[in-house]
């Protein structure tokens, strides 16, 4: 599934009628400890270097997400890195690549890659500190401020891309459906096709059961700090 909203007005008033009265009294307390912690700001850098440095943080942040949840590091495929890289730093691309932080003191609390088309945000690749502030939901706050330079800047959607995360469904009030299409050319074929489709299947019927869902990612999040603690153990034996 692909969730985007339609974004209308000014932000102030867009935020009151998508969120309940309960919701911002807990994003406003949420907000207020992050501001005891440190200033917090809305960055979209511009220099070289500093785009450079928030990307870098971004990947940083995204994979000890990923090591977290025990899922693969999509940073780690060769070409894959250096693909947003050029995206999020290269002048060429500048017009529709959109990186940005929100800030807590010196800390980058979020970091996130959007872009911009045909009056569209689309949200691409977002991420957040894993450490203390992430008691404090940075990430939540970073995507009020990303909808508000959304609508600030003239889009009409706001479009969360891939994916079936709660927090997508939450917002959005539409979805566009993506089909998977597997096909054997030969018979013998088969033996991969048919294996292949019943898991993305199982996939898909475990990410639509909320119980389902939340039981496989407790799972599969211990399986990947359990091999996080052999792999460093094994190094630590190594080293010695």
């Amino acid at each position: 599934m692909s969730y985007l909203t339609p974004l209308a007005g000014e932000w102030d008033t867009f935020y009151a009628s998508s969120r309940s009265s309960a919701t911002r009294k807990r994003d406003r307390r949420k907000r207020k400890h992050l501001e005891e912690i440190g200033k917090v700001r809305f960055v979209t850098p511009n220099a070289p270097q500093e785009l450079a440095r928030s990307f870098d943080t971004l990947v940083a942040q995204k994979t000890r997400s990923f090591a977290a949840m025990g899922v693969p590091n999509m940073f780690r495929r060769a070409g894959y890195t250096d693909f947003y890289r050029s995206l999020a730093v290269n002048d060429t691309t500048r017009h529709i690549a959109h990186l940005s932080r929100l800030d807590v003191g010196a800390a980058a609390a979020a970091v996130s890659l959007g872009l911009t088309f045909r009056g569209t945000y689309y949200l691409v690749l977002s991420s957040y500190d894993v450490g203390e502030l992430s008691r404090f939901s940075p990430g939540c706050a970073h995507l009020h401020e990303l909808m508000r330079h959304a609508i600030e800047t003239g889009c009409a959607v706001f479009d969360f891309t891939v994916g079936d995360e709660p927090y997508k469904r939450d917002w959005s009030d539409s979805e566009s459906v993506l089909f998977d299409h597997v096909s054997a050319v030969r018979p013998h074929a088969a033996l991969v096709a048919l294996p292949v489709l019943g898991s993305i299947r199982l996939k898909r019927a475990i990410k639509q059961t909320a119980v389902l869902w939340g039981t496989f990612s407790k799972a599969r999040a211990f399986v990947g700090r359990l091999v996080a603690r052999l792999g460093g153990g094994l190094a630590g034996g190594a080293a010695r």
